[in-house]
């Protein structure tokens, strides 16, 4: 049996979290002839030296969880004296992130030994107290709040505001919990990023392309807008709820991601129904004297002033319209 199709290697890999060895392949009966046969043909993928992934399982994956399955793969080779720190242990919790390096696999000696970066994994000087080490899939990692400061405080503020949005949102944490890390770890170089990213954090926020609009907003200098606004007919009736609102300008805001469209609706609905279903909930909240943006992930994501300046036109022509 190829290796790609032996269902005892698939169950490893999914085991270990989504990767197999070169070891565990031997153990198995696959010596380096059909390894090599399986990468040529593109039915395995290297996840790093010595470890392995099935293409077809490593494939559906988007990019984060990619590094995350990097990630469990440098913590089980270099095994308990280390703990997977920073973006590291955000990704293997499942958490996003957004605009940061993911070619690196950030850990912390729990030996106090100093850093250094090699072969890929950056081994972070400093400790982690008892109570901050935490266990994710059997790997020792940095506690949640810890762990969204350190990712916080190596990335872009807009990185961090959508981390910091996401755990908020999920209630994974509270504000006060990573006020607390705040304060604990104030000196560090980049601790003023993720202080600043917290103080922008609203966990009302329910994506991060919903945190990434705000953050746009924010820099371009638009007026905040209230978010998950509830719009109501004449009767009281509840009609739809819009990612962002401006009241004052009439004006509504949303963010087009995936999750509109796959979040879970009855037995039989096809996709063009869905989009069906969303256009009336669209048209029935404009009705109400509301005009409508709507923002694309190439729209956040870049930060491009002329898609700033677009919302604004539209929040005017609103006003005008409807004001």
């Amino acid at each position: 049996m190829e290796i790609e199709h032996d269902p005892a290697i698939r169950a490893l890999a999914e085991r270990r979290g989504g990767y197999f060895t070169t070891a565990d392949a031997r153990a198995y009966g696959y010596g380096p002839t059909p390894l090599a046969a399986a990468r040529r043909q593109g039915a395995l993928t290297k996840v790093r030296y010595g470890a392995w992934a099935l293409s077809r399982m490593h494939e559906a994956l988007d990019a984060t969880e990619r590094y995350a399955v990097c990630c469990l793969a440098v913590a089980d080779k270099l095994g308990p004296g280390t703990a997977l720190t920073h973006h590291s242990a955000i990704a293997v919790r499942g958490l996003p992130l957004v605009a940061v390096d993911l070619s690196v696999v950030h850990v912390t000696r729990l030996d106090g030994r100093t850093g250094r970066t090699v072969a890929g994994v950056r081994f972070h000087e400093g400790s982690l107290a008892d109570d901050e080490i935490a266990e994710v899939a059997g790997r020792p990692v940095s506690t949640l709040p810890r762990a969204v400061w350190e990712s916080a405080s190596l990335a872009h503020v807009r990185s961090g505001v959508v981390l910091m949005d996401a755990v908020l949102h999920r209630e994974l944490v509270d504000r006060e919990q990573l006020e607390r890390a705040q304060v604990r770890h104030r000196g560090w170089r980049g601790s003023p990023r993720a202080a600043a990213a917290l103080t922008f954090a609203d966990g009302r926020s329910e994506s991060p392309g919903e945190s990434l609009g705000r953050w746009m907003f924010h820099v371009f200098d638009l007026p905040e807008p209230e978010l998950q606004y509830d719009v109501f007919d004449e009767d009281g009736r509840f009609l739809g709820r819009s990612d962002y609102a401006w009241p004052q300008w009439r004006h509504l805001g949303e963010f087009d991601g995936l999750r509109k469209y796959l979040r879970p609706y009855k037995q039989g609905d096809d996709a063009s129904r869905v989009v069906v279903s969303e256009k009336r909930r669209e048209e029935k909240m404009c009705g109400q004297r509301f005009g409508m943006s709507r923002l694309i992930w190439s729209d956040v994501f870049a930060l491009d002033r002329r898609v700033a300046d677009r919302v604004r036109a539209q929040m005017e022509q609103s006003r005008r319209l409807f004001g």
